[in-house]
């Protein structure tokens, strides 16, 4: 096999595991909609939690992907970024609509369009915003950072 078919394949490989991450995390934001019982323990918890652990395999498989340690790594960071982005194009308009309806019942969904438009805007002109300066003036723990 040549150099060029193994990187295709190690490609191929990283591209189908970021389409099943996006999908695991999006059922994972769906099932935390319904709260479940727990099998064995009788312990209450949100119905994406099965999902969580399988996203978290799915990293550490993308950690595997690389032909270094440090390849690994960012194909790992590039799938918790692909995750949060498919997360922020899903998650606004699926949590306004519930919020809407529990609310208001179905006719609240006519505010559907203002309660979307001020989620978003207030997440990138506040929450965007607020996270920049923390990270910029709070410190980082020492012992927190390993490097590549």
């Amino acid at each position: 096999m040549s150099p060029r078919d193994v990187y295709a394949r190690r490609d191929l490989r990283l591209a189908v595991l970021s389409g099943l991450y996006v999908a695991v995390v999006l059922s994972a934001q769906i099932g935390a909609n319904k709260i479940i019982r727990l099998p064995f323990t009788h312990l209450q918890a949100p119905g994406g939690v099965y999902s969580i652990g399988v996203a978290l395999a799915l990293v550490q498989l993308a950690h595997h992907t690389g032909a270094t340690r440090r390849d690994g790594a960012l194909n790992a960071q590039l799938l918790i970024g692909l995750g949060f982005v498919g997360s922020a194009g899903a998650s606004p308009p699926i949590d306004s609509a519930i919020f809407l309806i529990l609310a208001f019942g179905s006719s609240g969904l006519h505010f559907f369009d203002g309660q979307l438009v001020g989620k978003i805007a207030s997440s990138v002109v506040i929450g965007i915003p607020l996270v920049v300066l923390g990270r910029r003036f709070l410190p980082a723990k020492t012992g927190d950072i390993v490097p590549a």
